[in-house]
């Protein structure tokens, strides 16, 4: 049986040295208490509410940095987080940096890199541009990208397969919006389920606060690990961030399903 801590922790906004500093904190209680996957929320390291922050080449490296500390962290016990990616050899559609919004899977102090993967690590498949999000601005999907590689988006969505407590486990991670699918032409947590029988789903977020949200994702996420008959597991941040024109609250709420 596999143990698993949430790290449910504040993150604040454009602050990476501070988000890494909380992350090593529930890094090191995790392992005194003998944990085997520790999982953060989505974009744990820079925050995700950052408005053009995001356009700040020196902020992205730092936090790919940062980020570096935490691999190195994965020393008997796989750490599962959320940060910036970047490929220098690629460009946004606004001709910047390629930038991905990206989950990380490390363990041994090395990441782990899912299965016919260009990367070692996952990009956010659904992108969301309502409200507070304006993500294609800033980010690159994994929809453009199969475009771009002329294969079909289903080949970009794949679990993580590692070894723990010498058995083989299979992990079908996704970020946030990936999860709530019904009014998009793709569903990851479907392609993971159907296509190769993951032994547990994990959700990285970064959901800001409305009223009745968390009843809502208890429906969405409660009825998917049921129609699936698969574990699920949730994991949000708490905190304020602002996206430049308003300031948004983060409700945690993290839940296994």
């Amino acid at each position: 049986m596999l143990k698993i801590s949430f790290a449910q922790i504040p993150v604040i906004p454009g602050n990476p040295a501070k988000n890494t500093e909380e992350m090593l904190k529930a890094i090191a209680e995790a392992k005194a208490q003998h944990t085997d996957i520790i999982v953060f929320s989505e974009l744990v390291i820079p925050g995700y509410l950052l408005g053009d922050g995001w356009e700040q080449l020196r902020f992205l490296e730092d936090c790919l940095a940062y980020g570096e500390d935490i691999i190195n962290q994965a020393q008997d016990i796989c750490i599962i987080f959320g940060n910036i990616a970047l490929d220098y050899t690629k460009r946004n559609t606004d001709g910047r940096i390629r930038k991905y919004n990206a989950l990380y899977v490390a363990h041994n102090r090395k990441l782990i890199a899912p299965k016919d993967s260009p990367y070692p690590y996952i990009i956010k498949s659904l992108l969301p541009n309502y409200r507070e999000f304006d993500d294609t601005r800033y980010f690159f999907g994994s929809q453009c990208l199969a475009q771009e590689m002329d294969i079909e988006p289903e080949k970009l969505i794949n679990p993580f397969e590692l070894t723990i407590k010498g058995e083989a486990v299979r992990l079908g991670c996704m970020l946030c919006e990936d999860g709530w699918s019904e009014d998009y032409n793709l569903s990851p947590i479907e392609i993971l389920c159907e296509q190769h029988q993951v032994d547990l789903l994990i959700n990285l977020s970064a959901s800001p606060y409305t009223f009745g949200k968390n009843n809502k994702r208890h429906r969405v996420f409660g009825a998917k690990a049921k129609h699936y008959h698969t574990p699920l597991l949730y994991v949000n941040n708490i905190g304020l961030q602002n996206n430049g024109k308003t300031l948004y609250t983060f409700d945690g709420c993290s839940t296994f399903y």
